[in-house]
């Protein structure tokens, strides 16, 4: 009877342990995740006018692994974006994906989120890394945000 009893209160401290709970997600991070997926399928169809007019804003500033650069202009960024696309279309990159936000804080008209996404080829097989990491600052603008700061957590164009 003890060991019965014990074996329950294992299971159900244990049980409780293990569950993952439901975690709040506000509306503002609900848009964003939204935002995320139009931006993400405007840049797969190479709308790059799209993403300059709805999702980046000037200046743009890159922290990657070795510099830091500042796109003061509206050519400098769309050079930017089709610079990335062609070094991606040559491991024959097809889309990414937002797998979640691992975090995300709002404060008044600044959001800062690490994202956590994949990139797949045009066969859906998986580009690079399964799982990706980079760091965005969006702000407000005109009741929607922009992204006005990027920080990837590996090499920018990894097309593996």
């Amino acid at each position: 009877m003890i060991k019965n009893i014990l074996f329950i209160f294992f299971f159900v401290v244990l049980n409780s342990c293990t569950k993952n709970e439901k975690l709040y997600i506000s509306e503002t991070q609900s848009k964003i995740d939204d935002m995320f997926d139009e931006y993400f399928e405007a840049f797969s169809n190479k709308e790059f006018e799209k993403i300059l007019d709805k999702y980046y804003d000037i200046p743009f500033i890159i922290y990657d692994q070795n510099n830091t650069i500042i796109l003061n202009n509206r050519n400098e960024l769309l050079s930017f974006l089709e610079n990335a696309s062609n070094q991606l279309d040559k491991g024959n990159y097809g889309y990414s994906k937002t797998n979640f936000f691992e975090e995300f804080r709002e404060d008044n008209n600044l959001i800062i989120l690490e994202m956590n996404y994949t990139r797949y080829k045009k066969d859906g097989s998986v580009m690079g890394n399964k799982e990706m990491t980079a760091t965005y600052v969006l702000r407000k603008s005109d009741e929607n945000y922009k992204v006005i700061s990027l920080m990837p957590h590996s090499s920018l164009i990894n097309n593996k």
